[in-house]
């Protein structure tokens, strides 16, 4: 392989130039010492430009100028730019704005092309300097063959190139002589010739390289994996190896049995199905998924892995002779006997019946299996069950029922029937149970209005003398709109039935209030749902906590609806 490199730098050589000038500045003035002919064969014809003078203040006063400038001819018109108070100001060339002159107070870079340092202080320019030097190469650009790559071309004024490799050596030959001398070229087939086990040739008549392998002799492998020459076999999977997906198995016909302490494990060519057999020659499979049918279960499995769901005999029961002769029906046994398939009556008197018991005789015919068996029941004697006759009665209860007949009579519920306090509130009508408090404030023909004091505290109107609920309260008035809260009290402890006071409605009319702001009592006022607190015990009394009048009503009514517990 050829290891040599030839490269071909080519290089751009861009000159910026000025016309020769002096810029002496004695005694401290600014101003230049004259400019004077020259022969432009003194100056190697570089034209004048940019000549940087101060003008009033900060203005920086340039003359026009011409300038090669990354590969096309800049002309500058002239013109001015304003410096920096208090600074030292760089003056450039800007090579990323087709070198236009600007200025920075930051120091040159290798991009722009100098042109003067100008120093303001106190609102005016007090030193301009010109660091530029006829002949001064100011752009570098640098080429090189296709397989390398260069950065930093090109370099302004001052900078350094970087060449690197732009190909990988994978696939690639550099040549020096020959057809294509001095360049790159692909390896055909694009395969890595570089190391110590490939050679490349070259094709005359294709123009092409090749790369071929170096023969090399195949190691011998020993334990999971062997080989012969560069054949390898698997003879052994590890232990504790995972499997990343599948394993296809060639279905085979049953292997021969395996040596002690062996297993073969194999795809059967005939049911299909996944096998082992075992060092004893017996070959164990997978079941084939299946549900057994209603009423039956799984009897048999066969060599494919496949059930067969069968209803169960009486045979296949362990207590078959207790309970089951073979057929669907039952059989009837007396004293652990079997009785032949013939009519017979059973005995009713073994064993004997217990106390306050008697037994019934049982009877079946000759029909086999034994299906129509039944029970004798004598309908003329009290000494035998009697039987129930079917009996309707209406808002009545069945009195008594004759044994042996089966009669029965209807008969309506006397007082005499009922133990005392037999019915409580749970069975009577809501209705039935509901009781009222009603306390009224004033009077309709009172000489004065209601004030606040008339309607609270007003404590212990009603006494309850049961447990009960409330369930509704209601306010009415003779005028206005007053308002008030109720309250129940236990052995001097208040607490409010209302969550907030409860006022009529408009002139009085009637306004309620229950736990789920519904319908009234009077099936027509929707109520708030204030109500609150609505258990009432034995003994606590019903009064009023406060109230307000509001100066027009005389009388007010409020009404304390409760179900007793």
């Amino acid at each position: 392989m050829m290891k040599w490199l030839a490269l071909v730098c080519a290089l751009s050589l861009a000159c910026f130039g000025q016309q020769a000038q002096t810029h002496d500045v004695p005694s401290g003035a600014l101003n230049p010492e004259p400019i004077f002919g020259a022969n432009s064969k003194w100056v190697q014809g570089i034209g004048p430009g940019y000549w940087p003078t101060a003008g009033t203040g900060l203005t920086l006063n340039l003359t026009a100028g011409t300038v090669w400038c990354l590969g096309t001819v800049r002309t500058y018109a002239g013109g001015t730019l304003t410096m920096t108070n208090s600074a030292t100001n760089y003056v450039y060339l800007d090579t990323s704005s087709n070198c236009v002159p600007a200025s920075s107070s930051s120091i040159f870079t290798g991009s722009q092309i100098p042109v003067a340092v100008v120093t303001a202080s106190g609102g005016a320019i007090t030193v301009i300097t010109d660091p530029r030097n006829v002949m001064t190469a100011l752009s570098i650009g640098l080429s090189v063959p296709t397989g390398l790559s260069v950065s930093g071309s090109p370099v302004i004024n001052n900078g350094t190139f970087t060449v690197t490799w732009s190909v990988a050596g994978a696939g690639y030959l550099l040549t020096s002589t020959g057809v294509n001398a001095a360049a790159w070229h692909q390896v055909n087939g694009g395969a890595d010739c570089g190391d110590s086990t490939h050679s490349v040739n070259w094709t005359q008549s294709t123009q092409l390289f090749g790369c071929q392998l170096i023969s090399q002799p195949c190691p011998t492998l020993t334990g999971d994996v062997t080989s012969v020459g560069c054949a390898t076999t698997l003879v052994n999977i590890p232990d504790g190896t995972t499997m990343a997906g599948k394993i296809v198995a060639t279905d085979i016909t049953a292997p021969a049995t395996p040596a002690s302490g062996k297993d073969n494990l194999y795809v059967d060519s005939t049911d299909k199905r996944f096998h082992d057999k075992n060092d004893a020659g017996t070959i164990g499979t997978t079941a084939v998924a299946k549900t057994a049918g209603s009423h039956k279960w799984f009897s048999a499995m066969s060599a494919a892995g496949a059930f067969t769901d069968t209803q169960p005999a009486c045979g296949d029961l362990s207590d078959a002779g207790a309970g089951c002769n073979g057929s669907s029906g039952p059989i009837i046994k007396v004293n652990t006997a079997a009785i032949a398939g013939t009519n017979a009556n059973l005995s009713d008197s073994t064993p004997a019946a217990a106390s306050n018991h008697v037994n019934v005789t049982w009877q079946k015919d000759s029909t086999t299996p034994d299906t129509n068996i039944s029970a004798q029941v004598s309908a003329a004697t009290d000494t035998v069950l009697g039987v129930l006759k079917s009996i309707t009665c209406t808002n009545q209860f069945i009195r008594s029922f004759t044994t042996g007949t089966g009669a029965a009579s209807c008969d309506t519920v006397g007082t005499n029937d009922l133990a005392a306090n037999a019915v409580n509130s749970a069975k009577s009508a809501v209705v039935n149970t509901r009781r009222t408090c009603m306390m009224v404030m004033g009077a309709d023909n009172a000489s004065a209005v209601l004030a606040n004091s008339d309607l609270g505290p007003q404590l212990d109107q009603c006494q309850m003398p049961y447990a009960a609920t409330v369930v509704e309260i209601d306010v009415m008035a003779d005028a206005g709109t007053p308002n008030v809260i109720v309250q129940r009290s236990h052995l001097g402890s208040a607490t409010a039935l209302l969550s907030s006071a409860l006022a009529t409605a408009s002139a009085g009319a009637v306004a309620c209030s229950n736990t789920g702001g519904t319908t009234g009592f009077d099936g027509t006022t929707t109520c708030t749902n204030t109500l609150q607190n609505t258990a009432v015990a034995v003994g606590d009394w019903i009064g009023l906590t406060s109230g307000t009048a509001g100066g027009t009503a005389k009388r007010m009514s409020i009404a304390v609806h409760m179900t007793v517990n």
